[in-house]
């Protein structure tokens, strides 16, 4: 969900050209939770089925989703477990302390995530490619300097 919410702000910013909207970032927020409850109830609805067809089953699984009899206590677990996670997850739509500070953590995220492009971005530019050979090129000027410098003193 913060990484839903954090892409939202980040593409909202950049390809939208939009400013940061607290609101839009709510709305965002309550999109993702009640996607990702959804998604973990149908999960948790998948368990509860293969744990009814695991039931029926005989002999010895042929895959990892090839569900047996000894398998339906742990289908069944993960069915609780998915539809607890969803319930929680739902929970935090009536709870705007928790999605405000979603969308801080989303915007935070967001904000260091573009810092660090930038600022990638700027090192690499100012160690451009046409800078090839500038250390060599240093390297032998320091070195030819004291020659230099005596020549000239010896001109004077």
């Amino acid at each position: 969900m913060l990484f839903d919410v954090k892409n939202r702000i980040i593409v909202g910013a950049l390809r939208d050209q939009l400013d940061f909207d607290r609101q839009r970032s709510l709305a965002d927020a309550r999109a993702a939770l009640q996607r990702v409850a959804a998604q973990l109830r149908a999960d948790g609805d998948r368990a509860r089925s293969q744990a009814r067809r695991a039931r029926l089953r005989f002999g010895r699984s042929r895959h990892e989703h090839d569900y047996h009899p000894g398998d339906v206590e742990h289908l069944q677990a993960r069915h609780t477990l998915y539809h607890a996670v969803a319930d929680a997850l739902l929970s935090r739509l009536g709870k705007p302390d928790a999605l405000r500070e979603l969308v801080e953590e989303a915007r935070a995220s967001a904000w260091e995530e573009i810092s660090q492009e930038l600022s990638y971005r700027l090192t690499a530019v100012a160690y451009a490619p046409e800078e090839a050979g500038r250390d060599d090129r240093l390297r032998a000027f320091r070195e030819e300097l004291p020659t230099l410098l005596v020549d000239l003193q010896l001109r004077d």
